[in-house]
């Protein structure tokens, strides 16, 4: 058998080499996908399509003559034969493509595709299938992301629902990728799939015919699935065994029609924010759940945190006992993003062992790379099932967690909140922090929010309005003004910002970096002058300086045990978010001022130690280099410009 992975890249790489400046590069995969389709159609003799009688395979690549337009006539007539292929064909235009460009194109498919009997396998036509979208998406990057999932997140996602016979369901199809996972996990599965883009949703057929998807097996439909989902029954919404979906990361949605939803998908737990349309697609999900269904939802870590609706939500399906299980999963995995995901697993009938219980797994630091993106290996999806299903308490990589414990969080979601002991990346080397350990052996703690008032730093002005008032307006601390945990006042950009009363720094204001990759720490000096801080930080802003020294407080925040606690509750995806309300929650250890003093004094002898012998260190390296280059021979034409 021909190599399917090669088949694939020659059929792309070649293709590509014909169309630049026919077609831009996105309008390719529409290219090779119908044609593929079409070859398939004709040369499979078991699909159960109805064809027009006056066309084969072996006519289209033996003339180019008038091919568009057959091409163009075969695409209406089998959509008028087969009424679930409407627009499948025919929304794309081959008549875009000049007759000898296109007969070119249809010969390379045919000289690196799969023989006649392959055509009738397939186990091998999906496989070959699932090469070429995979290789067409690798190499659109971020846009291909937008409809391909990677191959071992459905492998996981279905395999933790371990469909049975039945209904499978993805209201954000793509090109349908999941649900062909679901139908090789059991071929006597119902797929239904509905995608909101019109030339993907030809795609999603395409790819499930070729897969061998029956027609009374797959059902497919094109529309918004917030607005106007189309699998209906007598009862209203239909509802299904199992549900997988990749929704689209935030996003905004037609809030104002959640109100009217005549299904009641957002009636009972509350309506998500307009800007927040993935928790939609988990009521959705769960609106569309059978009494004993399961659906795992990949969604970016914003659903396990937000507040306002989005928590009032969370609050509701944890009380409902509906959420099973939390997986974080490493970034990277998407191409084109770095945007870590979750899998958020739901179960309407969980069995007791389980109930009134969250399982939460980490997964973050198990993957395979390539230069482009991450993925999951088959033994990083056999640990996450067996953790799963064997419902381990490691307290490692995997915790079960009651629901009070839940409550104290706030019903935040994050799995690095429940997770005792997390390793960490320090000043003094790589650490295992022990939370449990802190919170038991510390006896006397107060919380920041106690002792001082946190605050958000001003919201920047647009572009165009710091552009109209160039260097006009009150200097602001930003990110780049922190360097080496100290605010470099000399560089202050003037900005036009508003009601800077509240955001004016004053001395011994503790400021931290609430977002960003890399955590941002500084005090305010004595005779500071008038600086307003931005919203790239948070400030800290003691009650009783007699009793509490910033400098104290910035070095707690900066132990592994602070940086524990920022991390932990940190929210964001690729960068590092973190609120007012995450630093007042904080609790340090209590010490008198004294203490706080002479800790601040040790901390201060320690860095100017480890600063003059590191000096000394780098003077003796550069010194025995010299020797040696001296003994070389070559020390006369080397002068050191430093040092």
């Amino acid at each position: 058998m021909k190599n399917i992975k090669s088949l694939a890249r020659d059929i792309v790489s070649n293709v590509g080499e014909k169309l630049r400046g026919t077609l831009v590069f996105n309008e390719y995969k529409h290219v090779i996908a119908r044609i593929v389709g079409i070859e398939f159609l004709l040369l499979n003799t078991g699909h159960g399509y109805n064809l027009p009688g006056n066309i084969t395979w072996q006519s289209l690549i033996n003339s180019p003559t008038n091919l568009s337009d057959r091409l163009n006539d075969f695409s209406v007539n089998v959509e008028s034969f087969n009424t679930q292929l409407e627009a499948v064909f025919t929304s794309f235009d081959f008549s875009k493509i000049d007759n000898v460009t296109l007969y070119e194109v249809i010969n390379i498919i045919n000289k690196h595709s799969l023989s006649k009997e392959q055509f009738n396998d397939t186990d091998v036509t999906g496989e070959y299938i699932d090469a070429i979208f995979s290789e067409l998406a690798l190499r659109e990057g971020k846009v291909g992301a937008e409809y391909f999932t990677p191959e071992g997140l459905n492998e996981l996602m279905i395999r933790l629902l371990s469909p049975k016979n039945g209904t499978f369901h993805d209201g954000a199809a793509g090109i349908g990728q999941t649900a062909m996972k679901a139908f090789q996990y059991n071929k006597e599965i119902s797929v239904y799939g509905q995608e909101i883009v019109l030339s993907i949703y030809g795609l999603l057929q395409i790819n499930s015919m070729v897969h061998g998807v029956k027609k009374e097996k797959g059902h497919f439909a094109l529309g918004d699935t917030l607005s106007d989902p189309k699998f209906i029954n007598e009862n209203g919404l239909m509802q299904f065994d199992y549900i997988a979906m990749n929704a689209p990361f935030g996003g905004t949605w037609e809030r104002e029609k959640a109100e009217r939803d005549i299904y009641g998908r957002f009636t009972r737990y509350g309506i998500p924010s307009k800007s927040h349309g993935d928790m939609a697609f988990v009521l959705h999900a769960v609106a569309s759940l059978k009494e004993n269904g399961k659906a795992t939802m990949v969604v970016p870590h914003g659903v396990l945190f937000r507040g306002a609706a989005d928590q009032e939500i969370r609050e509701a399906l944890i009380h409902e006992d509906l959420i099973e299980a939390v997986i974080a999963l490493p970034s990277s995995l998407f191409l084109g993003t770095g945007i870590p995901v979750v899998i958020l697993l739901l179960n309407k009938n969980k069995g007791e062992q389980k109930q009134g219980k969250v399982q939460f797994i980490l997964a973050e630091d198990n993957y395979g790379s390539t230069r482009t993106q991450k993925y999951l290996r088959t033994e990083d999806i056999n640990n996450i099932i067996y953790l799963y299903e064997e419902f381990q308490n490691n307290e490692v990589d995997s915790r079960i967690v009651n629901m009070n414990e839940i409550k104290e969080e706030n019903y935040v979601l994050n799995p690095k909140v429940y997770f005792p002991q997390y390793e960490l990346s320090t000043r003094i080397g790589t650490v295992m922090v022990n939370k449990n350990e802190y919170e038991n052996s510390v006896e006397d703690k107060m919380k920041l929010g106690d002792i001082a008032k946190v605050f958000r730093g001003v919201n920047l002005p647009s572009k165009s309005a710091i552009k109209a008032n160039e260097g006009k307006g009150h200097k602001v601390i930003q990110l780049k003004d922190v360097e080496g945990e100290k605010i470099q006042f000399n560089k202050l950009d003037r900005l036009p910002v508003q009601n800077i009363e509240r955001y004016t720094v004053q001395s011994g204001d503790i400021i931290i970096s609430s977002r960003g990759t890399a955590l941002k720490i500084a005090v305010v000096p004595d005779n500071v002058e008038e600086a307003v801080l931005s919203n790239m930080f948070i400030g800290i802003r003691l009650l009783n300086k007699e009793e509490y020294n910033p400098h104290y407080i910035k070095a707690f925040l900066e132990s592994p045990i602070g940086l524990y606690f920022l991390e932990a509750y940190q929210k964001g995806s690729v960068m590092r978010v973190v609120t007012a309300k995450d630093v007042e929650v904080i609790e340090l250890p209590k010490k008198d001022i004294q203490e706080q003093k002479l800790l601040v004094k040790e901390i201060n002898a320690t860095e100017q130690e480890y600063k003059i012998l590191l000096e000394k260190a780098e003077r003796l390296y550069r010194d025995s280099y010299m020797n040696i280059y001296e003994k070389m021979g070559v020390g006369k034409a080397i002068g050191l410009i430093e040092g």
